[in-house]
């Protein structure tokens, strides 16, 4: 006589442990929800009515927190939850009572594991979906509206290399809202790396899709040995790279998420 296979099912047991954990999982939460709220309150209440902003940005301040606070508070509440769910079960005798009805721990415990895991799938989701756009926002009431401070993106502006082939730059600063680079330069190499050509100048402009170099000297080598330079006031270059994605924003890496992480990665091993 063949056995039918056993179907994953919800029991009775299974419901219980799960609002058991559940309880203490949300109970846990909301302390924490509650005590972070309140310290950093204290710690931040001289800044926040320092210009005497409107209770309701003081407000939205923290509402835009909140995704942060429940990102960073999820995973201990879910591991606390689980700790004092099953001493309470091995407290009042009922873990015993379920390993007596020969149920294995490992099966009891199913449905704190079940929740465990989409909590986790959950809180990943939040720090990927949720808490930058949210942190964004906060920084900009606190910036704006509570700090009454002018707005400005931030961006990575000096010291910044591109590699284009044989040809490497190196710009000194820059300037995002004009697509101008100060102190620029360009050294094209051959196959051992010696420089070939060599380009710099006072400053550097995008027009019409192009790159050039404004105000400074090229150079050309043979073996090291310099072999020809010309002063020059307009110079175009081959670089390819536009200045929106030169933009590269500087955000806390703490609040970015894995996604834009990765991009940043590309760019900078790009560069």
């Amino acid at each position: 006589m063949s056995r039918r296979p056993t179907k994953l099912r919800v029991t009775i047991l299974d419901r219980y442990v799960g609002a058991a954990y559940l309880r203490m999982f949300s109970m846990c939460l909301f302390g924490f929800v509650v005590i972070y709220l309140l310290v950093d309150f204290i710690e931040r209440s001289s800044q926040l009515f320092k210009k005497n902003p409107e209770t309701i940005h003081v407000v939205m301040y923290f509402v835009y927190k909140l995704p942060q606070m429940l990102y960073q508070v999820l995973p201990v509440a879910c591991l606390l939850g689980s700790l004092l769910s099953l001493t309470i079960l091995a407290k009042n005798s009922e873990l015993t009572a379920i390993k007596a009805g020969g149920v294995p721990i490992l099966r009891s415990t199913a449905a704190i594991l079940a929740l465990s895991a989409l909590l986790s799938a959950a809180t990943f989701a939040l720090g990927e979906y949720v808490v930058p756009g949210a942190v964004e926002k906060k920084d900009y009431v606190y910036k704006v509206n509570i700090k009454m401070q002018e707005w400005k993106e931030k961006y990575r502006k000096e010291n910044m290399y591109y590699r284009d082939g044989d040809t490497i730059y190196s710009f000194g600063l820059f300037v995002p809202e004009q697509d101008k680079i100060t102190d620029a330069r360009m050294f094209k190499l051959d196959e051992h790396f010696r420089i070939v050509e060599r380009a710099t100048a006072a400053e550097a402009k995008y027009e019409n899709g192009q790159w050039y170099f404004i105000d400074g000297t090229y150079r050309r080598f043979s073996d090291g040995v310099p072999t020809e330079s010309v002063a020059y006031d307009k110079y175009p270059v081959p670089l390819r790279e536009k200045p929106d994605r030169m933009k590269v924003y500087l955000a806390e890496p703490e609040h970015m998420s894995y996604g834009e992480l990765a991009r940043l990665a590309r760019d900078l091993q790009r560069q």
